[in-house]
């Protein structure tokens, strides 16, 4: 037994994202693209990068940007209550 696995509540142990989920990356959309094609839509899915979730996981879905419905297949999509964790960076 290693140290972090004896700091684990009895019962619980140590696993790979991977092995209890499904790990995806987001998409990304180049600024000048979000610009001129994403923002300011009045309908679409809302898009949610990183800096739109808080430290207390709130997520700001009124960052000004949104996929057009049309477009949904070329995007990623998170069906409701997925757990969704911020990665950055690579």
């Amino acid at each position: 037994m290693n140290i972090r696995q004896a700091q684990l509540p009895k019962g619980w142990e140590i696993k790979q994202l991977s092995e209890i989920g499904k790990v995806y990356n987001g998409n990304s959309i180049n600024e000048k693209v979000k610009k001129v094609n994403y923002t300011d839509l009045k309908d679409g899915l809302p898009f949610i990068a990183t800096k739109d979730i808080s430290y207390e996981s709130k997520i700001d879905y009124n960052n000004g940007i949104k996929i057009p419905f049309e477009e949904k297949s070329s995007f990623k999509t998170a069906p409701k209550h997925t757990v969704l964790i911020c990665a950055e960076g690579g």
